[in-house]
């Protein structure tokens, strides 16, 4: 059956797009990170080193690796196993994994894609 949409050339396109949604989530959840440091703080005292320094930098690195393309497959490991362990602890911790365990399933589907199929368009890494 014929295509309804004969616009295959531009799937390249899509996964450049799902890469940088992924960095904006990325983004959000270090700016969120950043902003709730003191209750955080305050109602886990014994991951306070973690969760207030090293977490929105991991974030950050995350995004950065999305936005430019750099390691894509790399990043979506990490990103992946972040929303895999969002999707397992948010019931426990809603401080620090303060969406719904659906928001981290799909944040991990959208890295599993990423994982899979790459980086798309304008990415520094070179298509093999």
């Amino acid at each position: 059956m014929l295509n309804p949409f004969p616009i295959q050339f531009l799937s390249l396109f899509a996964y450049a797009a799902l890469r940088l949604v992924v960095a904006i989530v990325f983004l959000k959840e270090m700016s969120a990170h950043v902003r709730r440091r003191e209750a955080v703080e305050a109602k886990m005292p014994f991951m306070r080193a973690f969760l207030s320094r090293a977490l929105p930098v991991f974030e950050f690195i995350v995004a950065a690796m999305f936005v430019a393309g750099f390691l894509t497959q790399v990043a979506a490991l990490l990103g992946g196993a972040y929303a895999l362990k969002g999707v397992l602890l948010a019931g426990r911790y809603p401080t620090v994994f303060s969406r719904g365990r659906l928001f981290y399933f799909l944040l991990f589907g959208a890295a599993a894609s990423l994982f899979v199929t790459g980086a798309g368009y304008l990415a520094v890494d070179l298509p093999l």
